[in-house]
């Protein structure tokens, strides 16, 4: 009888211990402004990746270009495909800081 006594003091200690402690916080769902801006990176990601498969496709072009014509044109390209990467990586800084506003980090 004592030891089905304390046993039974004992489970309630248990018991009283285990409901004490705090359950483990479920992982916090993105908010939807979070997932936009994560979004808007990976869009930039990819027009910075395009952009610099552009710029490297024409400067091997023009490497081997023959015309004047085809040769300028082929700068041209060169040129307004660094600007638009140069642009795209200004924007990427940009939605970068806006993620670590709205997510947190």
């Amino acid at each position: 009888m004592r030891l089905s006594a304390v046993a039974l003091c004992a489970c309630l200690a248990c018991a009283v211990v285990e409901a004490q402690v705090a359950p483990a916080p479920a992982a916090a769902k993105p908010t939807k402004a979070c997932e936009t801006a994560s979004r808007k990176i990976d869009r930039e990601q990819k027009a910075i990746d395009l952009a610099a498969e552009s710029v490297a496709r024409d400067r091997k072009a023009r490497a081997t270009c023959t015309s004047r014509v085809l040769c300028s044109r082929l700068d041209a390209a060169i040129e307004s495909a660094t600007r638009t990467q140069a642009r795209h990586e200004a924007r990427m800084k940009r939605f970068q800081q806006e993620v670590v506003d709205t997510c947190g980090g």
